[in-house]
C-alpha cells in the first residue's frame, strides 16, 4: 500500500520506504459489504469524520479503519508515525473481498443460561413491571438494559419470562448491539436490582432460577 507522508519539516512527499499504517483506508460501502479488513466482522463504531471519510472501529478485533466515500483516493485523515511525521493512505482494496462478512457467533455460557452483561440500572418507557406485569402507560420505570449475544439468545431470554415482562431491542441496522430490557414498578425496584446483582455476580449470565429468585424471595 503506497502511503502520502507529510513530514512537518519538509512538505509532502511519496516515500516507499516509510513503514506503512496499520491503518487502511477502504471504501465504505465495501465495509458494509465484506466487514472490517482484518478480522470481517461487521459493525463497529464511527469516531471522527472529515470530508466524507470517517475513523472506523471494529466492534470484535478492534482495530481501526479509514472509511472513504466514493470518489475519494486518499484519506483527508492522517495517522501520525511519530512526532515529526504522518500519513495520508491511499485507498486501497479490502483485503477480504469476496468472503461475507460475519456477526457474533451464537454461543451460550458453558454453566448454563444465556450471556447477559447488564449495563445497570436506568429508566426508560414501554417496559411493564417484571414481578407484577403493571403498565405504565408511557411514564418513565426503572429498568435493567444488558446486552446479550445475538438476537436469537435474546429470544431465549425473553422465554424465560411471562409474556409482557420483557422486551428484545433488536434493530436491523445494529444487528451485533442486541438488548434485552425488563422494568419494574416503584414497588419491585429492589427486586430488579436483586436480579441485576445476580446476573452479574455470575459473570454477565442469567438463567431461569435467578429471575425466581428476584421475582420470589425479595420483600420490596
Amino acid at each position: 500500500m503506497e502511503v502520502f507522508v507529510f513530514n512537518k519539516k519538509d512538505g509532502v512527499m511519496n516515500d516507499p520506504e516509510l513503514e506503512k499504517p496499520e491503518i487502511l483506508a477502504i471504501l465504505a460501502s465495501e465495509c458494509a459489504q465484506w466487514g472490517c479488513p482484518h478480522c470481517g466482522f461487521r459493525s463497529g463504531g464511527g469516531s471522527i469524520c472529515v470530508m466524507s471519510a470517517s475513523v472506523w472501529g471494529c466492534g470484535e478485533c478492534g482495530r481501526l479503519s479509514i472509511l472513504l466515500a466514493q470518489g475519494l483516493t486518499v484519506s483527508p485523515i492522517s495517522v501520525s508515525l511519530s512526532d515529526t511525521q504522518s500519513v495520508f493512505p491511499l485507498l486501497t482494496e479490502h483485503p477480504r473481498r469476496g468472503i461475507a462478512c460475519h456477526g457474533r457467533a451464537d454461543t451460550r455460557p458453558a454453566e448454563g443460561g444465556e450471556y447477559f452483561y447488564v449495563r445497570g440500572i436506568g429508566l426508560t418507557t414501554g417496559l411493564n413491571c417484571f414481578v407484577c406485569a403493571e403498565s405504565f402507560d408511557g411514564q418513565n420505570v426503572a429498568n435493567i438494559a444488558a446486552f446479550v449475544r445475538t438476537k436469537e439468545s435474546g429470544e431465549r431470554i425473553c422465554d424465560m419470562f411471562e409474556v409482557g415482562k420483557c422486551l428484545l431491542d433488536y434493530r436491523e441496522y445494529s444487528p451485533d448491539y442486541v438488548q434485552i430490557k425488563i422494568g419494574a414498578c416503584e414497588h419491585h425496584e429492589q427486586n430488579l436490582r436483586r436480579l441485576a446483582e445476580l446476573c452479574t455476580e455470575a459473570g454477565g449470565r442469567i438463567v431461569p432460577g435467578f429471575i425466581f429468585i428476584a421475582v420470589n424471595e425479595v420483600t420490596s
